[in-house]
This record gives C-alpha cells, sequence and structure tokens, in this order.
C-alpha cells in the first residue's frame, strides 16, 4: 500500500545576491514520487531614497524548484538564468521558473528610505509535478531544490532578502 507524506519547510531571509542561492528541499530514492507541491516566494528590501528610482525598478528576482539526480553532498542545482532549460526529462527538470520585477511599496521623506517588494505572483504557485525517482546509480537520489537569484547586485544604499516556503506530498511504494 502507498504511503502518502508531507514534507514542510520555510527557508528566509536569504540575501539577495547575484550568484544562485539554493536549499536542498527533499531526496527521494528509487520509486518515490513527488506529487504535489505547494509553494509560496517572495522577495522584499529597502534603499536609501537617493536612489533614482528606475535604476531599482529595472531589477528582478528569479525562484524555481528543480529536481536533480546525483549524491546529496556534491550535487547542485542549475542556475535559473544561465540554465533554464530542462536537463533531462522527466527527472531532472524545472518544475517551477518564475522571474518577477521590483515595485515601490512606500517612499518615507521621513527616515529617508524606499521600501520594495517584488511584483507578485502571475499564476498559482502550486505545481503537480509527478515526479517519479527512476532507477539510480548507487549512492544517486532526486533531488529537490528551491533556487533563487536576483539578476543584478541590489543598490548598496540597502538590502534586500528572498523568503520562500514549501508543502511536499510525496507517495512512497
Amino acid at each position: 500500500m502507498a504511503t502518502l507524506t508531507w514534507i514542510r519547510s520555510s527557508y528566509g531571509p536569504m540575501g539577495w545576491n547575484t550568484v544562485k542561492t539554493f536549499r536542498l528541499l527533499a531526496s527521494f530514492t528509487v520509486g518515490q514520487t513527488i506529487v504535489r507541491i505547494r509553494f509560496g516566494w517572495k522577495f522584499g528590501g529597502y534603499t536609501n531614497l537617493t536612489v533614482i528610482p528606475t535604476a531599482i525598478l529595472g531589477q528582478e528576482g528569479t525562484f524555481g524548484l528543480v529536481t536533480t539526480i546525483g549524491p546529496v553532498a556534491t550535487d547542485a542545482p542549475p542556475d535559473p538564468y544561465t540554465a533554464g532549460g530542462n536537463a533531462a526529462p522527466p527527472a531532472q527538470r524545472w518544475l517551477w521558473l518564475e522571474r518577477r520585477g521590483v515595485n515601490l511599496v512606500s517612499w518615507d521623506g521621513a527616515s529617508n528610505t524606499a521600501i520594495w517588494a517584488d511584483s507578485g505572483r502571475s499564476e498559482a504557485t502550486d505545481a503537480e509535478g509527478q515526479v517519479l525517482a527512476p532507477t539510480m546509480s548507487a549512492g544517486n537520489t532526486l533531488n529537490l531544490w528551491a533556487v533563487c537569484e536576483g539578476a543584478q547586485a541590489w543598490d548598496a544604499s540597502g538590502q534586500a532578502e528572498f523568503w520562500f516556503y514549501a508543502n511536499i506530498l510525496t507517495r512512497s511504494p
């Protein structure tokens, strides 16, 4: 009889970076299946008011959920900007990949600060990937990763952060 299990995790704040930041969400052995992933992500930050707003409005942040096969100790997910294609579907592929722009939330002259947030989701953050862990070499697992990255460096007058959560429904044979 198959067993269904929820794996829940949340991460943040993770600093805005132009190099991918990633977290291992779960690893699966042969025959286990990722049935569904409900998740959310966001980013936000602040800058000094002397920043030209259009420079920040040109920023974008990327978040993705991707599967790879390898030993957990040395495996790493692909970069969402330079490797957005599927490596070896159906097992090694992006289950979700989204870029968001930046919106100005508030402009406070008293504190000399501008507050920024992501532009919001473009569609429901729910992936029904149905990824089955295939037969793999000894020592390998099917690994599910969350990956985030900023397109450009955040302005030095402030800082920005990413946050995300994931609820992963799995099935074991």
